[in-house]
């Protein structure tokens, strides 16, 4: 079998690329970089990951794959071999309510059969472990206490199928319900096991045992003097040894006994999800401030409810509620009115019970969610776990471990915690056969501890995490690897990480490369570029002007370094401070912020950046001006100063919410309708009557009705994947031929919407919005982006700074804004427009809060916040 030491490709064209031919080392580290969007991630993710996933996909027996997304077939000539590959996104794609830190990390079973295996149920008082008595012994200590000769005899009789079982069929046992012995008759019912006087009743339970009779056989305790007949069931019972409490614990034979993803181990009372949905009173009445008859009671305003408003009103009123007062200074018991109604008003409980029996509809299920709001679980306080599997505990030499208890710690303290087992229960591992998947266990906490994420429970949300915090947990899981051959493509893991951090996550890299495996990284720090065996240099510049590889070999430093920034850092002399703080187990005496100035948040991984500022902070800012939240995570603190003026509060990161696979850089921004006025204005277009909906593919006037605007179709396979094709009446247009072609001498509607924007905007004349718009695309190097490109398509790099642009156009002026890891997907050249941008968004009366490891920051900003 040939050996291959690279991987090859050989014309690559997917997005950007110009048909590029280029062998990737295999066994190495290697390292792409270049200015954003210049075609590094749609080499490395686009390309190698994608094809590496289509081909694993349609390996699969078609049942197996009937729910995958399938991917499309890459724009590539040939890669060999292609490799089994793990990818790593920039984002947090998560939006189910189930899956925890634990569950992505990997670890989740293992420890499951950890606790199944050397784990027992436990007193909660006296912490030892429940102990097997035969049920009858309640019945054997009567026996004892009835006044009788000791020397009464007791005969006791095991059904004859339980008999033959256990008993060797060559003796026969004798039947003496009389004074007289009696023949052997094998068609009696019950078979003697063995008679004992009174005053030896205690060895009765102790001969049972020595039986050895199947569970639930049927005994029979017959006393002679009294011709008292006794049925009793040979069953156990489990009781603590000290305190005779009883439980009804057994020995867990499998793991579905123990996850919450199963019946058997799920919380009841949360179908373990670890949480609950409850309708919220900020929500239900969204704007304390109108009037009842202004329609503060949000609830009230569904379409199902609207008739009832009117019998509402005339029920408050007799209630002796004032319908023209500011619902905030109604009294409290004006709840207990709205829950449980009053006269021909119904209440809220039944409007909820009439709401479950229509959750079949789509439009309730989406309305009932929006009145809703997720807290904990107080049955499981989160852990997701019945109370039964929750109790399963392990025994230490001077503490007990519970199930519970482990999951409800973060990874420091799982750490320690398995640190401590390993020590007490060594000898039982090696027994067990269990020191492999133990070792997998604690390798995998000690990587996330490594990465800066030991501050993370193991049952937090994986959806409330920040997209650096998935990222390093499905990282971790990655480090923990033990295989080879394969591939693992990385977008930026660098994101979040202080410098301290990176050097660890180098090591573990190195770790798995020395396995056999590949590493691919698109990454801009210059420490990961440095320490890469590869570097690969993509540029030379974005878009239609990049795509080409202008560099692979060692690292080289970059010459042209950060310019010097001179700027007045002075800023205002006011500050939004938080005191005595708490999130998350995390504590904070003071955060200063200071206002209408840049402030840099920096710190080690871990120490809850994101926690006060975002989730408590710019929640508290929320609530204030729109009287709702941002998060629903539970914190505390004393005190918060100096936001009653901030007029609005934005926060910034990779994601961009609302979108769907229709979204394009037109539909984000405004840019796409000056052009489609502009062809809707030509001489042509006036003559036919045509309007800007024409040359619109959302629209029904302009877009192709055989593709619906797509510009493909797509053929559903049954037993292989989904074929899509140009469509053929638009020729991949969108929009109908003849309105795709119409031209203006220069370009055709078609062109106009899929060439970049510097080839397009020349051309057309812009009002002064749109050219305000166009100079923060030129500024913010985003003019070779296309108006029909997606923006699924674009980078982590890309789709915050097209948020920065609209957020630039809308003057925004006495807000917080606060943009996370800002620097993420940027090539060092492009922080200098970035800087002029964010001193022009402080410069207009805004508080600007960057959280962002790069050291960049240090020059321009006003103000220092460490962690």
């Amino acid at each position: 079998m040939q050996n291959f030491n690279v991987i090859k490709v050989r014309g690559a064209r997917t997005h950007n690329l110009k048909n590029i031919n280029i062998d990737i080392a295999q066994g190495k580290i290697t390292c792409i970089a270049g200015p954003s969007g210049s075609g590094k991630s749609s080499l490395a993710f686009h390309t190698l990951l994608t094809e590496s996933k289509r081909r694993f996909i349609n390996s699969l027996p078609t049942d197996m794959k009937f729910f995958w997304e399938i991917p499309h077939t890459v724009d590539v000539d040939s890669i060999y071999p292609v490799l089994p590959a793990w990818g790593l996104p920039q984002h947090n794609p998560v939006i189910n309510s189930r899956p925890v830190a634990l569950d992505v990390l990997g670890g989740h079973e293992r420890l499951q059969r950890l606790f199944m295996e050397l784990g027992s149920f436990v007193c909660p008082d006296h912490h030892v472990p429940y102990e097997k008595f035969l049920a009858m012994e309640s019945e054997i200590i009567k026996l004892k206490k009835d006044k009788a000769s000791d020397e009464e005899v007791y005969h006791v009789f095991a059904k004859a199928d339980d008999y033959r079982r256990t008993v060797s069929s060559e003796m026969n046992p004798s039947r003496s319900f009389g004074k007289t012995l009696n023949e052997f008759n094998e068609e009696d019912p019950w078979y003697e096991l063995f008679r004992v006087k009174r005053k030896n009743i205690d060895q009765i339970l102790p001969k049972l045992k020595e039986a050895k009779l199947r569970e639930d056989a049927d005994i029979l305790l017959y006393v002679l003097g009294a011709k008292k007949k006794i049925q009793l069931k040979h069953t156990y019972e489990y009781r603590c040894p000290i305190c005779n409490r009883h439980s009804e614990a057994q020995k867990v034979t499998n793991v579905e006994s123990l996850s919450p993803l199963n019946a058997l181990g799920a919380c009841p009372a949360c179908e373990g999800h670890g949480a609950i949905l409850t309708y919220d009173r900020e929500k239900l009445v969204k704007d304390p401030t109108k009037t009842i008859r202004e329609g503060a009671i949000n609830f009230l305003n569904f379409s199902h409810f609207q008739h009832l408003f009117s019998t509402f009103l005339k029920e408050a009123k007799k209630a002796g509620y004032d319908v023209d007062v500011p619902f905030k200074d109604q009294p409290q018991s004006i709840w207990k009115f709205l829950y449980d109604g009053a006269g021909k008003y119904e209440g809220f409980n039944e409007y909820f019970e009439y709401l479950k029996t229509q959750r079949y509809k789509k439009n309730i299920r989406i309305y009932m969610r929006s009145m809703q709001t997720e807290v904990l679980c107080e049955a499981c306080e989160g852990t997701r776990v019945s109370e039964r599997a929750g109790s399963m505990s392990l025994v230490l030499k001077d503490r007990v471990v519970t199930y519970k208890d482990f999951l409800k710690n973060n990874f420091v303290d799982s750490s320690g915690c398995l640190k401590k087992i390993k020590e007490d229960l060594k000898s039982v591992l090696l027994h067990e056969k269990l020191m492999t998947t133990f070792e997998k266990l604690e390798r995998l906490y000690l990587v996330g501890v490594d990465l800066g994420l030991g501050h993370l429970q193991n049952t937090r949300k994986v959806r409330s995490m920040s997209s650096s915090e998935y990222q390093r947990l499905l990282l971790s899981k990655y480090l923990s690897y033990e295989g080879s051959q394969s591939l693992f493509v990385l977008d930026e893991p660098s994101l979040g990480l202080s410098l301290s951090t990176q050097k660890k996550l180098i090591q573990y890299l190195r770790s798995l490369r020395d396995q056999g495996n590949t590493i691919i990284m698109v990454e801009h720090s210059e420490y990961l570029k440095s320490t890469s065996d590869e570097l690969i240099l993509m540029g030379p510049f974005a878009g239609g002007r990049g795509g080409e590889v202008l560099y692979q070999g060692p690292y080289k430093e970059d010459k042209n370094k950060l310019p010097k920034f001179d700027y007045n850092l002075n800023g205002s002399k006011h500050f939004i401070e938080l005191e005595e703080a708490n999130i998350r187990g995390l504590n904070k005496k003071k955060i200063e912020i200071q206002k209408d100035a840049i402030n840099w948040v920096h710190g080690e991984s871990g120490t809850g950046k994101t926690s006060f500022i975002v989730n408590i902070i710019a929640n508290e800012i929320h609530k204030n001006v729109y009287g709702t939240r941002l998060s629903f995570e539970d914190y505390t603190f004393k005190k918060l100063k100096g936001v009653k003026d901030v007029s609005d509060v934005i926060v910034i990161n990779s994601s961009l919410d609302k979108i769907s696979s229709r979204s394009t850089v037109a539909t984000y921004t405004d840019l796409g309708g000056f052009v489609r006025k502009y062809f809707a204005g030509l001489e042509v277009s006036k003559k036919l009557g045509l309007k800007e909906g024409h040359f619109s593919s959302n629209s029904e006037l302009g877009q192709c009705l055989s593709c619906e605007g797509r510009g493909v179709k797509i053929v559903e396979m049954q037993f292989m994947e989904d074929v899509e094709f140009v469509c053929e009446d638009c020729q991949g247009k969108k929009l109908k031929p003849y309105y795709a072609n119409i031209s203006d001498g220069t370009m055709t509607a078609y062109e106009a919407f899929n060439l970049p924007l510097s080839e397009v905007l020349g051309h057309i004349k812009l009002t002064p919005k749109g050219k305000r718009i166009w100079e923060y695309f030129k500024i913010l190097k985003l003019d070779y982006l296309s108006l029909d490109r997606t923006l699924i398509s674009l980078s982590g790099g890309e789709r915050q700074r097209l948020q920065l642009l609209t957020l630039l156009d809308k003057k925004i002026q006495g807000a917080m804004i606060i943009f996370e890891n800002l620097t993420s997907g940027l090539s060092h050249h492009e922080y200098a427009p970035l800087a002029e941008l964010l001193h022009q968004l402080s410069g207009s009366g805004n508080t600007v809060v960057v959280i962002d490891q790069n050291a960049f920051f240090a020059q321009i900003s006003h103000h220092q916040i460490e962690f």
